[in-house]
């Protein structure tokens, strides 16, 4: 490992790095979403709702490209319901339901929707958001969230499956 790598770990560890970075991200994400309520006439709902993808994409973009700690993710990336053989053959651990195959390494590491019984989700997960420096972003959490499941279009999501 570099030693510019080493000091920016460090730095990571110390907080020097995520705290301004995470004001970064969070005012890149507010200025490309008045970009895209100006040019697309939407809101940050109607962006989480069919332009996240290339919202993504243009924040990240903005933020100097992907890296190790700044990329996207999609939700087939966890529930895989339109090729679920492609899930079963790649994914090296699955949970597989009626309806798809859950990416059980995925949901080790960051983490199972509480309350939900996977085998009951009958619909896709059909959002992109973006990960960086150990948070998960959209156009409507512009601050991060720390677990995926808590963006507000994944809870939406997920309120309808819950047990309690």
């Amino acid at each position: 490992m570099e030693l510019q790598e080493n000091i920016q770990r460090i730095k990571q560890m110390m907080g020097v790095v995520s705290e301004s970075s995470d004001k970064n991200i969070s005012h890149i994400i507010q200025l490309i979403s008045k970009e895209y309520e100006e040019e697309y006439q939407t809101s940050t709902w109607d962006i989480n709702n069919g332009l996240c993808e290339d919202f993504a994409q243009d924040v990240i973009e903005k933020m100097g490209g992907y890296n190790d700690n700044l990329f996207e993710v999609a939700g087939d990336m966890f529930f895989n319901m339109r090729d679920p053989e492609f899930a079963l053959e790649n994914w090296s651990d699955t949970l597989e339901t009626d309806y798809g195959v859950w990416g059980v390494n995925l949901l080790k590491k960051w983490g199972y929707p509480p309350n939900v019984n996977l085998e009951d989700v009958d619909d896709e997960l059909n959002h992109t958001w973006i990960y960086y420096n150990g948070k998960h972003y959209d156009a409507e959490a512009p601050n991060g969230v720390r677990k995926w499941y808590d963006l507000p279009l994944n809870k939406l999501f997920f309120n309808q499956y819950r047990k309690d």
